[in-house]
């Protein structure tokens, strides 16, 4: 009889311990589910903070991109190559003179009825 009660006692030993890593455990995986819960709120916010970063960036360079296109269309306009595609195009309508002028007018369907110039008319 002595040793079974010798093995009750030692099974009461063993489910006690059991019961206390289990508690243990228990209270470790909480924790570590709080560390991850925070850990995921913490890259939510670094994340949020990079996403308004790059529309900040993406912003800037947008406007960027705008001002240096707009300093290009200005420099272009004042630069001696618009003056010469300018005077090319000039000289391509009216190389022909005053006829050649008429006859493009004309061939580019200028609706002489419609709007009547009194330099188209030869009479």
């Amino acid at each position: 009889m002595n040793q079974h009660a010798e093995a009750v006692a030692r099974l009461e030993e063993l489910e006690a311990h059991r019961a206390r890593e289990l508690e243990a455990l228990k209270t470790q995986w909480e924790s570590l589910e709080a560390e991850l819960a925070a850990e995921k709120e913490a890259q939510a916010a670094e994340r949020d903070a990079l996403v308004a970063e790059l529309e900040k960036a993406n912003a800037w360079a947008g406007q960027e991109a705008e001002r240096l296109k707009s300093e290009a269309r200005e420099e272009f306009l004042k630069s001696s190559e618009f003056d010469s595609l300018l005077v090319n195009k000039a000289w391509s309508y009216f190389k022909d003179g005053f006829w050649g002028c008429l006859a493009q007018f004309r061939a580019n369907g200028y609706p002489e009825e419609e709007h009547p110039a009194s330099f188209l008319d030869l009479q």
